[in-house]
């Protein structure tokens, strides 16, 4: 059978606090990395947004990244998961810097890490 997936990355399941502001406002928005790769995430969000805008994604300093992260990412799908309460964004990762392109790497590696070792305790326990 041969493989169809369209993808360029491999996603991961994360889980991870969040959150985000529309690119030039300061409202920020708290959300969720449902899952992710190196060039997108699924987000949660309590509320929907319109296609093509552009949010920078907050990474707190932390287990994933030594320093707080922006991430530029544009919104390519909005899906409603609890009519008016609950929505999934998907979006693009804007890979158009190289210190954008390396630090979301390092990110990801990180999350990756992160699963492994959880996995790896759950398996024992």
């Amino acid at each position: 059978m041969k493989n169809t997936e369209r993808r360029k990355y491999q996603r991961v399941e994360a889980n991870i606090k969040t959150s985000f502001h529309p690119k030039g406002e300061n409202q920020s928005y708290p959300s969720l990395i449902i899952n992710m790769s190196q060039g997108g995430m699924l987000l949660k969000s309590e509320r929907a947004f319109p296609l093509d805008l552009v949010l920078m994604v907050k990474i707190v300093k932390g287990q994933f990244s030594p320093k707080d992260l922006f991430i530029p990412a544009q919104i390519n799908r909005c899906e409603t998961i609890y009519d008016g309460q609950l929505y999934h964004l998907a979006v693009e990762i804007k890979r158009n810097k190289k210190d954008i392109c390396e630090a979301v790497d390092k990110f990801y590696f990180n999350v990756l890490e992160w699963k492994k070792k959880d996995s790896e305790e759950r398996l024992k326990n």
